[in-house]
């Protein structure tokens, strides 16, 4: 895989291919610092940002993913429009709120998304 890095380190589909051959064999750190990399290089597209997002959840970093992903929900990264994967990104950041919430937000943000989630699921 260095030899992959050494020869396109600029290049972004190369790249996004040996990060996901880092997160098949639990190199998850390796991947983290790739996607990094993908995000320097291709700052203004929607899926270097979902990536970063997603492989801070895997490295057990939640309160940046939670971060990032909201920062994609309310479009507040200039120049790049979330909407199309709106419902793509709620998901995820629910998911992780679900399964980390403790470690992510406060008791009471946590109780009162739960709270919201009922509601949904009721009606």
């Amino acid at each position: 895989m260095s030899n992959v890095l050494a020869l396109a380190p600029n290049n972004p589909r190369v790249l996004r291919i040996v990060a996901g051959y880092f997160e098949q064999f639990g190199r998850e750190k390796e991947a983290l610092l790739v996607y990094e990399q993908v995000a320097v290089l291709r700052p203004l597209e929607v899926q270097s940002q979902r990536d970063l997002a997603m492989i801070y959840e895997i490295n057990g970093d939640y309160v940046k993913a939670v971060e990032l992903y909201n920062r994609m929900l309310v479009n507040a990264i200039d120049d790049i429009d979330f909407s199309p994967i709106r419902p793509l990104l709620n998901n995820e950041l629910n998911r992780i709120i679900v399964l980390h919430g403790p470690e992510v937000v406060s008791e009471s943000v946590l109780n009162s998304f739960c709270q919201h989630i009922a509601r949904l699921t009721e009606g």
